[in-house]
């Protein structure tokens, strides 16, 4: 299994601030942890003879205090990203931060202001026979006499064991004081000397004084768990007399100190990096500068999929904020004559279905940043070739309304596939789908000329990566599907005819699809096309991942709904196979995302020799990556594709294999055994058995938009073409022919084969 991007995208959030933070403390303790005492730089300032000085402490004291502020800061990002990718709770994550936050603002405030708060608790004097008097913190009743190092004895064992013991709390060294031989001819020049002489020392004894603890106090006899407690009460106790000596400038540090601590989590809660575009987001940033396409009391998407036979079914889903407590699907059929498709057929066997059978998911597990639901109805027992009209009455208990409407209308259609041999079906596909001009011209182009069925898709739809945060990039997709292929109709229309007058106002389905007004629902409907997907790498975060690191293929798209049971089954089948017409199937395969080549093969082989598909010549298959890549044939998954795949597309006579992935244009020549067949690739027409590979994924991904021509003598042996060219293919099958184009986002066509059934 390879690494998934949210892992990679993981390990540099939380490794780049780690190693950061570091390197910041290396530096600090490198050059500046001991400089000049910067520990016990007095930021107030000191008597005018060290003024000097000072203002270098103060120069390295708040290098000092940045470089470990930013080291911390480091430290509360690396911590923020567990929370940011979902790992651990954004409220543990918070927690954390504000302890640490807290105690090194503490921690800096107790170490600024030591040596000035001790000042008011211990008073150095000088009197005339060159000794000290300490006045005692409370725990000593009387005062020690200190002599300095040219005095021989002190003056009591009791005054000499009191001082050892003060010495010993206070953590400190008595400082050597030497006595300078002032010569004067009066009283008032040695008084003089005398006051010059004790300040010099007062400011000696500030610059130097070590840094003040209770360890000394702590009788070394206790146990561990004791001599922590102890600390915690002595640290608690210098917090305490901190913040009663500086109460304003502590208080504010503290507040300063917690909103930061909590805003770093919430602003870099469930972050959001997806590619193609590279896009970075978080749930902070998503709310209060994206739109919103999913909103309370509204039908959020509303789309169909392809169902294993569509001839009899189909599979329709429906988006919601608000969560379903029933939903009532109304179907009117209009079954069109066999020989007049535009819409001028009999009209008289008309008749009401009703569906109320439905089943839901929450995605609250995946989407954090508000509710979303996926209904999921099954509609089932539809007759062939037969134009749909439903209405959906969407009802919850958390609003007053029922919903019935979905881009400014409430009533949709659809249409069944024929069953008759000599049925006529149209699709698309492309993959690897980028939202820009080009892409819109080829959705808008195939919609108006070509007027698919349904829509194939080969993997990489949105470019989300896995990442559940990256929602809204389907949302975009879901958007850009129903704009751009499920077409507005005119009600006043005959609604049989739905299918061709769909061509026709497909030009107006951009226009009007962000209408919402009442008579815009009464006057139109909304023909809906079904979507098939094939999973990509994108999907998953990567190839070779399991069904949990897969968050919405699997919920989003649904191609069968048989056991479904409490939600998603897990075990879904990521590949799947669809009867389209008696003469055409079409199936979609795992390039290993999920599930590799040899875990679908024996499931291929019997669904190929069953009778329900043995009996269709035209046997199409879509995938992500290519087992005949555009440069060379290296690569773990084109080998073991190729190893395991040829022998079954060529044992079953496949015409068109569809791949993506490359982000290029690219068709192979006939293939087949791994070899070409057919020599004479020019022509148009083709009657021999072997297998085309088209592709190769690239609606809208490609920058450049070069023509592909065939005389490149740099390609492989077994291409055909190939160009960086946004396209699409446009596939028409019948009994005896398949007939595959290529279009570019001009309308212009870039490839043609006619492939003839024997």
């Amino acid at each position: 299994m390879t690494i998934p991007y949210k892992i990679s995208y993981f390990l540099i959030f939380f490794t780049i601030p780690l190693m950061g933070s570091f390197l910041l403390l290396f530096i600090r303790f490198l050059f500046l942890e001991n400089k000049h005492h910067i520990r016990n730089f007095n930021y107030n300032g000191d008597n005018n003879n060290n003024n000097r000085n000072n203002k270098k402490l103060k120069k390295y004291f708040i290098l000092s205090l940045f470089l470990f502020t930013s080291a911390i800061i480091g430290f509360i990002f690396t911590i923020s990203s567990f929370s940011s990718w979902n790992y651990l709770p954004i409220e543990l994550t918070t927690f954390a931060s504000i302890i640490i936050l807290l105690f090194f603002t503490f921690y800096q405030l107790i170490i600024q202001f030591e040596v000035e708060r001790k000042k008011q608790f211990f008073k150095v004097r000088k009197n005339k026979n060159k000794k000290y008097f300490i006045q005692s913190p409370p725990n000593f009743n009387n005062g020690i006499i200190l002599n300095n190092n040219n005095n021989n004895n002190y003056e009591n064992d009791k005054s000499n064991i009191k001082e050892n013991i003060l010495l010993e709390s206070l953590n400190s060294r008595q400082y050597e004081v030497g006595e300078e031989e002032e010569e004067g001819n009066n009283e008032e020049e040695e008084e003089e000397e005398e006051e010059e002489e004790e300040e010099e020392e007062e400011g000696y004894y500030n610059e130097n004084k070590s840094f003040y603890n209770y360890n000394n106090q702590i009788d070394s006899k206790l146990g561990f768990l004791n001599r922590f407690k102890k600390k915690i009460i002595y640290f608690i106790k210098d917090i305490i007399e901190t913040i009663k000596f500086k109460p304003k400038l502590s208080i504010t540090l503290i507040l300063i100190s917690l909103l930061i601590s909590i805003m770093i989590p919430v602003l870099l809660n469930d972050v959001c990096i997806c590619s193609h575009p590279m896009n970075v987001s978080t749930s902070f940033t998503r709310k209060l500068f994206q739109e919103s396409y999913c909103k309370n009391g509204e039908i959020c998407f509303l789309y169909l999929t392809l169902p294993k036979d569509a001839s009899t079914s189909m599979i329709l889903q429906i988006h919601t904020f608000n969560k379903p407590s029933n939903i009532l699907i109304t179907i009117t059929t209009t079954k069109n004559t066999t020989t007049d498709d535009d819409g001028d057929g009999d009209n008289k066997d008309q008749n009401i279905i009703t569906i109320s059978k439905f089943n839901f998911i929450s995605m609250s597990n995946i989407i954090n940043d508000y509710p979303r639901y996926i209904s999921y109805i099954d509609l089932v027992g539809l007759k062939e070739n037969t134009n749909y009209s439903f209405k959906v009455n969407f009802t919850s208990k958390e609003i007053e309304t029922t919903l019935n409407s979905y881009d400014g209308v409430n009533q949709f259609q659809f249409k069944t596939f024929s069953n008759r041999s000599d049925s006529i079906i149209k699709f698309i596909s492309g993959g690897d789908i980028v939202i820009n001009k080009d892409s819109k011209d080829l959705a808008k182009h195939a919609s108006i000329n070509f007027n698919p069925d349904f829509i194939v898709v080969g993997g990489d739809v949105v470019y989300e990566d896995g990442i559940g945060s990256c929602y809204k990039r389907w949302d975009e997709k879901l958007s850009f599907f129903n704009t751009y292929f499920n077409l507005k109709i005119n009600n006043n229309h005959n609604s049989s005819s739905s299918s061709s007058s769909s061509s026709s106002s497909s030009s107006s389905s951009s226009s009007s699809s962000s209408s919402s007004s009442s008579s815009s629902s009464s006057s139109s409907s909304l023909f809906l096309k079904p979507i098939l997907l094939s999973i990509g790498n994108h999907e998953a975060g990567a190839f070779y991942q399991t069904h949990k690191q897969v968050p919405f293929y699997f919920k989003y798209f649904l191609f069968e709904l048989d056991g479904f049971k409490d939600g998603i089954d897990e075990n879904k089948k990521s590949y799947h196979i669809h009867k389209i017409a008696p003469h055409t199937s079409i199936t979609s395969l795992d390039s290993c995302v999920v599930s590799t080549w040899s875990q679908q093969a024996q499931w291929l082989d019997n669904q190929w020799s069953n009778e329900e598909f043995n009996n269709t010549p035209n046997k199409l298959v879509v995938y992500h990556h290519p087992i005949y890549p555009a440069w060379n044939l290296d690569g773990l998954i084109p080998e073991t594709g190729r190893e395991v795949m040829i022998p079954l597309f060529d044992k079953f006579k496949v015409p068109f294999v569809f791949e993506n992935h490359e982000h290029l244009f690219r068709r192979t020549k006939k293939l087949k055994e791994n070899k070409i067949i057919e020599e004479n690739n020019s022509t148009t027409l083709s009657s021999s058995q072997g297998t085309y590979y088209a592709g190769s994924g690239s609606f809208g991904i490609s920058k450049t938009n070069i023509i592909p021509s065939n005389n490149d003598e740099s390609l492989p042996w077994y291409l055909f073409k190939r160009s960086y060219c946004n396209h699409l293919w446009y596939i028409t099958a019948t009994q005896k022919e398949i007939l595959v184009e290529a279009f570019a986002p001009n309308g212009d066509k870039i490839d043609k084969i006619n492939y003839i059934q024997n």
